[in-house]
């Protein structure tokens, strides 16, 4: 549909339940269609889709991430929260995206990925007119060490194909 070429990478054990994310607060983030479980280490890989984007002026009365007029294309950008975007020459080699970054979520205490403790690392990818993917990378402080290598284990796993 969003015309996405995936590479299951080696080491990880496939799943398609259901799963919803909530943020620290108890809000709702989200829900996981599809995840990734680490073989070895203690790490939970949760894929997000936002999309199609919605490109008609249907929206336009709503207020934007940025405090401005709304733009389906700046959706991507999650509120309240410090984020970081990769480089334009980055984004376009990995992922064939017009932007992409990454942030920390604030995990609920309350519905757990893996166990009590853990914590969260997202990397966004948007693409204009299309989708808003949020990998979600769940770990704990055993696991934190790891974390790192399943970045870039993982970086190439989705790439637009235009």
């Amino acid at each position: 549909m969003f015309n996405i070429q995936y590479s299951m990478p080696n080491g990880y054990l496939e799943s398609d339940s259901s799963l919803v994310i909530y943020n620290k607060s108890g809000h709702r983030v989200g829900s996981s269609v599809y995840k990734l479980i680490a073989q070895k280490d203690s790490i939970a890989i949760l894929f997000r889709f936002n999309g199609p984007i919605d490109t008609s002026k249907n929206l336009t009365g709503f207020i934007g991430v940025d405090g401005k007029q709304f733009d389906p294309n700046k959706n991507y950008r999650p509120s309240k929260t410090e984020y970081t975007t990769f480089s334009d020459s980055y984004t376009t080699k990995i992922y064939n995206a017009d932007v992409s970054g990454t942030y920390n979520l604030q995990v609920s205490e309350k519905n757990h990925i893996l166990n009590s403790g853990e914590k969260c690392k997202v990397i966004f990818i948007h693409k204009d007119n299309k989708v808003d993917i949020e990998l979600f990378y769940f770990y704990n402080k055993s696991s934190e060490p790891q974390l790192n290598k399943h970045l870039k284990r993982t970086r190439k796993m989705l790439r637009f194909k235009n």
